[in-house]
């Protein structure tokens, strides 16, 4: 089941939207995603004292939206790509949404 781009420009109820902002002592944001064969990506570690645990990322959140741009749906590699493009410029927006609150829907993507 592929999923239009329009249906995910509604927000979702139970996603939070996470402000990251690079620090000067610390090197990235300070979490790992992993590859998923469907369903959003995954947030798999938060590092302490990092941008990421300090915004309120948290382990297992699924990623929906970076910047305003729907990302479910989208293979890991182009996703991965435009995390590391997007967080150069010092601040990422990443919508994520708790795994045991993500419509069913949103589970079975089919990548493009």
């Amino acid at each position: 089941m592929a999923i239009e781009k329009n249906k995910l420009g509604k927000n979702l109820a139970a996603s939070r939207i996470i402000n990251l902002t690079k620090k000067t002592d610390f090197l990235g944001l300070g979490f790992s995603i992993s590859q998923s064969d469907e369903g959003p990506h995954k947030i798999v570690d938060i590092e302490p004292g990092s941008p990421a645990e300090e915004a309120g990322l948290k382990q297992n959140d699924l990623i929906i939206k970076i910047n305003n741009q729907d990302v479910v749906g989208q293979r890991y590699h182009r996703m991965a790509a435009m995390l590391k493009t997007e967080s150069q410029i010092g601040h990422l927006k990443i919508e994520v949404i708790d795994p045991d609150l993500c419509p069913r829907y949103l589970k079975r993507i089919v990548y493009v």
